[in-house]
């Protein structure tokens, strides 16, 4: 994957920087059916976990990152149970 480029959602003040500033869930460019996006693999969940480390203050917000969550866990179990899951290279 190329610096930059973001696969999944991610959470984020606004460029001002203000410490009172909302967060704000910033979207990659997804194709606009959901059933077309590719499955989560362990680098994008990675970086899912990575971009959402703190959480909007809206409840729309919040349900947002965490439907996001579950929908990288249960891929990550669709790809474990299936014997596709490759170890960590850490």
């Amino acid at each position: 994957m190329a610096p930059g480029t973001l696969r999944t959602i991610s959470v984020h003040c606004h460029k001002n920087g203000r410490p009172w500033s909302r967060l704000h869930i910033h979207y990659p460019h997804w194709p606009a059916d959901p059933a077309t996006r590719p499955p989560y693999d362990t680098e994008t969940a990675r970086q899912l976990l990575a971009l959402t480390g703190e959480l909007p203050g809206s409840k729309r917000g919040l349900e947002i990152v965490l439907a996001e969550h579950r929908r990288a866990l249960g891929d990550l179990i669709t790809i474990a149970e299936r014997g596709l899951l490759k170890p960590s290279p850490n």
